[in-house]
């Protein structure tokens, strides 16, 4: 009976610990709802911790993006459109008031009337009650917000849930590995928690994700330190970028500082991958910390 030697040593090597270098990661999540016990479960069933919950929600929260769910636009058969656009009116410790305008306007976009309270929509802050007066279709407009309202004050949308798997995702010391995002390289150092995140994402009903073996080949290598060298350059043009711009909150500056912190703590899970080019690496990385520094400056 023949062997197939080199198929053998194939197989071998890729139980081989030593020739696994992480995974090529990607997901999906479609826009649902999500309760935050579900959150709170599904952390719980695959042993992520409940520190990536996202803050409750509030009455004012679940008011706001109610009313802006209902705007929209009517197209009658004289030709006129109706736009119907949320505005805020006033906010306090107390209550929120916002009123649904009605605008038409004519074919070439030109403005033919104009009214600014089609619905008055007015939430408690403290009991969490929301009120509506409304005439005309606004009346449609102002019931379907109530209803969104009971909903939303008990449930996350999509985007926050992408936001909390983005979270995760930053633990992880990931790397982009396409220009325009979406799939990402994790090192092998985060194996274990890299499955639970994918668990955690697959456990949804409209969520997805994938992670694919990468095996210790010299092109694999050089694929990684050319991700992470991109990357690095590329956060480091962001902080440049933040230091001569004056315009930028300080929000934001500090969204800066902190993904910059990330990547260089991440860093240390590269330094064997990459240890052929580690010297280059390490520049970029001194680049980065001297620019944070500036950065951390300006905020103060």
């Amino acid at each position: 009976m023949s062997v197939n030697l080199e198929n053998m040593a194939a197989v071998q090597n890729l139980q081989n610990e030593s020739a696994h270098i992480g995974h090529l990661f990607w997901y999906s999540l479609s826009d649902d709802l999500f309760s935050r016990s579900l959150l709170e479960q599904t952390l719980a069933q695959v042993g992520l911790s409940e520190s990536f919950l996202p803050r409750p929600i509030s009455f004012g929260d679940a008011f706001r993006r109610a009313t802006k769910e209902v705007e929209c636009s009517r197209h009658p058969s004289n030709g006129v459109t109706e736009n119907y656009l949320v505005r805020d009116v006033h906010s306090d410790s107390k209550v929120a008031v916002r009123h649904i305008v009605r605008e038409t306007v004519d074919t070439q976009g030109q403005r033919l009337s104009y009214r600014e309270d089609e619905a008055v929509l007015t939430l408690d802050k403290k009991t969490g009650d929301m009120t509506c007066h409304a005439w005309g279709y606004g009346r449609e407009l102002g019931n379907e917000a109530q209803r969104l309202f009971e909903t939303f004050k008990e449930n996350y949308g999509g985007q926050v849930v992408r936001n909390m798997i983005l979270n995760m995702l930053k633990t992880l010391s990931p790397t982009p590995v396409r220009p325009s995002g979406g799939v990402y390289f994790v090192p092998s150092a985060h194996d274990g928690d890299l499955a639970k995140l994918v668990m955690f994402v697959s456990s949804f009903a409209k969520g997805e994700a994938f992670k694919i073996p990468v095996v210790n080949t010299e092109e694999s290598v050089r694929m990684v330190e050319q991700k992470v060298a991109d990357h690095l350059d590329g956060i480091l043009s962001q902080c440049r970028q933040a230091v001569s711009n004056a315009s930028l909150t300080k929000s934001k500056l500090a969204e800066i500082i902190n993904e910059s912190k990330e990547v260089i703590a991440g860093f240390h899970d590269y330094e064997k991958i990459v240890s052929q080019h580690r010297d280059g690496m390490e520049s970029r990385i001194s680049l980065i910390r001297d620019a944070v520094s500036l950065l951390m400056d300006k905020v103060s």
